[in-house]
């Protein structure tokens, strides 16, 4: 399906996209390694990786698609030989993976959602705020 002529691209929706096709991509490229093509692992994240590269949310710079094609070159570096996927390649495939998978932080990507806990403290800051000022939560029944 192609975008009609003239409309804009959503990049949020563009990059959320991506975080999927990087995740399968990952995943992919995981089960092919575990099968003793490493060389076909690697390709299969470099064909992800060039694909995101050049997609709308990584051309104007959006964090996340920008942070996935680094993400993806990472981890290809990984898939040089299959002694170096077996000691730390495999585990960092899967880690990724999982992480884009559930929108989760891990240390190799803390700067990706590291945003959504943020917010997630500040409407709880909000909520109780919202309680306290209203009475709820105070021990006082006035009925």
């Amino acid at each position: 399906m192609e975008t009609p002529a003239g409309q804009t691209v959503n990049l949020q929706l563009d990059a959320q996209r991506n975080r999927i096709e990087a995740a399968e991509a990952m995943e992919k490229a995981t089960r092919m390694a575990d099968a003793g093509d490493v060389e076909g692992g690697r390709a299969t994240l470099a064909a992800c990786r060039d694909a995101i590269a050049h997609t709308p949310s990584a051309e104007a710079d959006y964090a996340l698609s920008h942070d996935l094609v680094g993400e993806i070159a990472g981890l290809e570096e990984q898939y040089q030989s299959a002694s170096r996927y077996r000691s730390v390649g495999s585990k960092m495939s899967k880690m990724s993976s999982a992480s884009h998978q559930r929108q989760r932080a891990v240390h190799s990507n803390a700067g990706i959602y590291a945003g959504g806990a943020k917010h997630k403290k500040a409407m709880k800051m909000q909520w109780m705020s919202s309680i306290s000022s209203s009475g709820f939560g105070t021990g006082s029944d006035s009925d």
